[in-house]
């Protein structure tokens, strides 16, 4: 076992979440349907046990959504005017051009999943608004979801994704590899991610930071059921803050 680090990210609902990340990666055998839901909720402040394929891919939706998000650009908040200024022509042209290098992304991946890994991906509840004001990628109900931007998954699990978005959205990018699910980059962004969502040892575990000490040791306990159930063998992101 790896303990990656000590500490959870802080949501707006004070929730924490632990996560076991298995280092072997799971093969499955036969297709199977998984829903990316970006209205899924992680803000319940009650110790849960988030282990089906559909609560983790959720889970990795709000980190892509997220990733993308950042790179738009969005007008700043007038208390004079109670409303967002406007943005650039420019930066309209540029906010449009990197949604529809999303959009690409998106169809990419769930070709990468059903070609590769015999998952057939269904996103849904991602609301995309591109206006003067400025552009975001989110789940249509926001107030919701409660939290995402997990620093271990990121690290783990979708660094590679996230360093080839971010060579998608500069100006002079060659979005042509979008087109080979069979790539060496297709394999890299992916492997991880849907090995994650669907090996049956890994987990996330929510909570609340408010919890007392009892319910934290439960938490705790339930930590290392996983590691024992991977021999070991995993990354463990241990509950502690909020």
């Amino acid at each position: 076992m790896r303990t990656v680090r000590n500490s959870v990210f802080e949501t707006n609902s004070s929730s924490m979440h632990a996560i076991v990340i298995p280092k072997n990666r799971f093969f499955n055998k036969e297709p199977v349907t998984v829903c990316m839901d970006a209205d899924m909720d992680f803000s319940d402040r009650t110790l849960i046990e988030r282990k089906l394929p559909d609560e983790k891919a959720s889970y990795c939706l709000h980190l892509i959504m997220k990733h993308w998000s950042d790179k738009l650009v969005c007008g700043k908040w007038s208390h004079a005017k109670k409303g967002y200024l406007n943005i650039t022509d420019k930066e309209v042209q540029q906010n449009e051009k990197i949604i529809a290098a999303y959009r690409k992304f998106m169809s990419w991946m769930k070709a990468c999943f059903k070609k590769r890994w015999a998952i057939d991906l269904k996103v849904k509840n991602v609301a995309i608004s591109c206006t003067k004001q400025g552009a975001t990628i989110e789940p249509k109900h926001w107030a919701t979801t409660g939290c995402y931007g997990h620093v271990v998954l990121q690290n783990i699990l979708m660094n590679y994704m996230f360093d080839t978005i971010d060579k998608m959205v500069n100006p002079d990018a060659d979005l042509s590899f979008l087109k080979d699910t069979d790539s060496c980059t297709a394999y890299l962004c992916f492997c991880d991610v849907a090995s994650f969502i669907l090996d049956p040892n890994a987990v996330i575990i929510q909570n609340t930071d408010e919890c007392d000490k009892k319910d934290y040791r439960k938490m705790q306990r339930m930590v290392i059921d996983y590691v024992k159930k991977n021999h070991g063998k995993c990354f463990v992101d241990w509950p502690y803050g909020g």
